[in-house]
């Protein structure tokens, strides 16, 4: 059985194949994915016959659901967390950052990855708070962990973790 990441656990896959529907009398499918119940359901209209395609088709929509919700997921953490901390990005920004979790840029936007949100909910807490505690202190002097260590006590065992599990 396969299965896909999401706030850390591994979700299962079904695959669903329709034939054409008709609307007004116009042929009518969307591919589409519904998240529900820890299983990803993906409809796929059966005109896709070669396994690639499929397998492109899926990759596709798994990885447009992801930016819908860790735009969801990142913006109300971000929010919740930065009042809590006193501090506020001007923008936070969900991309495919290839070598790093998140980044702060200069002008205070707060770029997340999108794979993070294949994480627990802790270790993405923990990543907001990390950068969230460089608006307060560049670099990673003492002073850093220090006030890193007061919003996030456990932050060793999730920096474990992403040593563990980050390259998947």
């Amino acid at each position: 059985d396969s299965t896909l990441p999401y706030l850390g656990k591994n979700h299962k896959i079904q695959l669903k194949m329709l034939d054409s529907l008709k609307e007004n009398n116009k042929e009518v499918v969307k591919n589409s994915v519904v998240h529900k119940n820890e299983l990803f359901l993906f409809n796929i209209h059966s005109g896709i016959q070669e396994n690639q395609d499929l397998k492109n088709e899926i990759r596709r929509l798994y990885e447009n659901w992801l930016y819908h919700k860790a735009n969801i997921i990142f913006k109300e953490k971000v929010h919740k967390l930065s009042k809590v901390m006193g501090v506020k990005p001007n923008k936070v920004v969900v991309k495919n950052l290839k070598n790093r979790w998140a980044s702060i840029a200069k002008n205070n936007e707060m770029n997340l990855n999108v794979n993070l949100v294949k994480a627990p909910p802790e270790i993405i807490d923990y990543i907001i708070i990390h950068e969230l505690c460089h608006f307060k202190v560049k670099g990673h002097s003492y002073n850093f962990w220090d006030l890193l260590r007061s919003y996030s006590p456990d932050y060793p065992k999730f920096i474990k973790w992403l040593d563990i599990n980050g390259k998947n």
